[in-house]
C-alpha cells in the first residue's frame, strides 16, 4: 500500500490514489 507516499504528493487530488491499488 502506497498511500501513504502518495497522499503526501498528491494530497491535492488524493481521491484519485485512494481509487487506484
Amino acid at each position: 500500500m502506497a498511500t501513504c507516499g502518495n497522499r503526501l504528493k498528491a494530497r491535492r487530488h488524493y481521491r484519485r490514489i485512494r481509487t487506484e491499488p
